[in-house]
């Protein structure tokens, strides 16, 4: 399966990675919501986990143009 090179990639703890699409929430006190995003290496070579993290973790990649 080939990723679409447009779809924007992360960095978490020194590794690339792209979101899933998979999120989770719940509802915390006074209103407010807590929410993740599931994620995934780009790279195959870097194993084929998923984890769950807050987007204030990630750091997004800006690719120059070629």
């Amino acid at each position: 399966m080939e990723e679409s090179s447009e779809q924007k990639t992360y960095l978490h703890d020194d590794v690339e990675v792209v979101l899933t699409g998979r999120t989770a929430t719940r509802e915390l006190r006074r209103g407010k919501t807590d929410e993740k995003v599931e994620i995934k290496p780009t790279n195959p070579l870097q194993g084929s986990w998923t984890k769950w993290v807050r987007m204030s973790d990630l750091y997004t990649i800006d690719k120059e143009d070629e």
